[in-house]
This record gives C-alpha cells, sequence and structure tokens, in this order.
C-alpha cells in the first residue's frame, strides 16, 4: 500500500512549464509587434553584395566628393610618392613596385591592377581601398579584409 501512495504523490508543480510558458509568450509577442523573426527565415540569406559594390562602398565612405591625384598607369619613382597625399588617389594600373610606402595613407585609393611586386606598406592604411588584380608578390604587409579585398 505504501508503494501505491508513493506512485500518487507526484509533485504538482513544474518549474520549467512556467518558464517555458513564459519564453513561447514572449516570442508569441515580439512576433506579432514584427520584432522577431523565426531562426527559419533569419537563416534565409538575403542577397550578398559582391566584391567591387563592398570597395565602391567603403570608398565612398572614405572619400566622398575627395577626388585624390591622377596617377593612373603611371611609373612612380620613392621621390613621387614621399609626402605626397595618396588619399583617395587614382593608381589603377601605376607602377609602384620596391617603393617604401610605410605608413603611407592609402585611404581609398585605386589600385586595381597595380604592381606593387616589393613594395614596403608597413603601417600603411588602406582602409576602402581598391585591391582588385593588384600584382603584389614579395610585398610586405599587405593584408586583405573584406572591405579592401586582394582578388
Amino acid at each position: 500500500m505504501l508503494e501505491h501512495t508513493q506512485r500518487l504523490r507526484r509533485p504538482t508543480a513544474r518549474p520549467h512549464a512556467a518558464l517555458f510558458g513564459s519564453v513561447v509568450l514572449a516570442m508569441l509577442v515580439l512576433l506579432v509587434a514584427g520584432a522577431w523573426t523565426s531562426p527559419a527565415s533569419a537563416a534565409t540569406p538575403g542577397p550578398t553584395p559582391d566584391a567591387s559594390s563592398t570597395v565602391a562602398a567603403a570608398r565612398a565612405a572614405v572619400c566622398g566628393t575627395t577626388k585624390g591625384a591622377a596617377l593612373r598607369g603611371k611609373k612612380l619613382t620613392q621621390h613621387d610618392v614621399d609626402g605626397r597625399d595618396l588619399r583617395c588617389a587614382d593608381l589603377r594600373g601605376a607602377h609602384l613596385a620596391g617603393l617604401d610606402l610605410t605608413q603611407a595613407d592609402l585611404r581609398g585609393a585605386r589600385l586595381a591592377g597595380a604592381d606593387l611586386r616589393g613594395t614596403e606598406l608597413g603601417q600603411a592604411t588602406l582602409t576602402g581601398a581598391d585591391l582588385t588584380a593588384v600584382r603584389a608578390e614579395e610585398c610586405t604587409s599587405l593584408r586583405c579584409t573584406p572591405s579592401t579585398p586582394c582578388s
């Protein structure tokens, strides 16, 4: 008989059930208010920007309407770049091989197709720079990020 009595004494309160009910209620309130999306809809990716639009957006954020030096396709020497403002410069296809650009401000520079072989870029600022298809063999300290992709 003792066995039968013990089976009947089940706990009536379930602490986890109250918590679960509160969480479900909060999710429903947020769903109705439009402030919460289900995990399934959050996992569905939207269109992802390609590298060129990311670079263009980063460059626009850095340069705005500022036009930098027009050095497209030029073969530059160390004398040409020393002390020169290269921020937002058009250096597409420029020959910068072997130059020391340590601490150079190249924010927003257009370096697509530039020759950077053997160039020293230690502590150079490349935020928003377009490094598409640069030649950078033996270039030191070149780091590529989503806002400055190298490919």
